[in-house]
C-alpha cells in the first residue's frame, strides 16, 4: 500500500529545518508517513473509480480537541461528495474501541 518512492533523507531534512530534537524528528517522520498513506489511499480510490467502482468513504478526523469549525463544515458541504463520503470527528471524549467497525443489520437497534 505504501508508495514505492524512496525514503526521504531524514538527516538532510533535520539539518535544513534545524531540528536537533529526536522527538521532533520522529514527529515529522510520523506526519510524513500519515500524509504518504493518505495520498496512497486517494490514488487507490481514483484507480477504483477509473475501473468503474464507486467507493463509499468514511473520513475520521482524530484529535484531542474540538470538532472542526463552521467554516470547515461549509467546505465539507460544498465539496459535493454527498452521501458518498461521511465525515466523523473522534477525540478522547467520544473514542470507542469499535469506532472502525460498522454494525451489521442484525446488530442495529430498530
Amino acid at each position: 500500500m505504501f508508495s514505492t518512492q524512496t525514503s526521504p533523507n531524514w538527516k538532510r531534512i533535520a539539518e535544513e529545518l534545524g531540528l536537533t530534537d529526536n522527538g521532533r524528528l520522529k514527529s515529522l517522520a510520523f506526519m510524513y508517513l500519515c500524509v504518504q498513506t493518505i495520498l496512497d489511499l486517494v490514488e487507490e480510490a481514483r484507480s477504483l473509480i477509473r475501473d468503474g467502482y464507486i467507493p463509499q468513504v468514511r473520513a475520521l478526523a482524530c484529535n484531542n480537541g474540538l470538532k472542526w469549525n463552521p467554516s470547515a463544515q461549509e467546505a465539507i458541504e460544498r465539496s459535493g461528495f454527498g452521501e458518498q463520503v461521511t465525515w466523523e470527528h473522534v477525540n478522547h471524549g467520544n473514542y470507542s474501541g469499535g469506532r472502525g467497525r460498522r454494525e451489521t443489520g442484525s446488530e442495529r437497534k430498530t
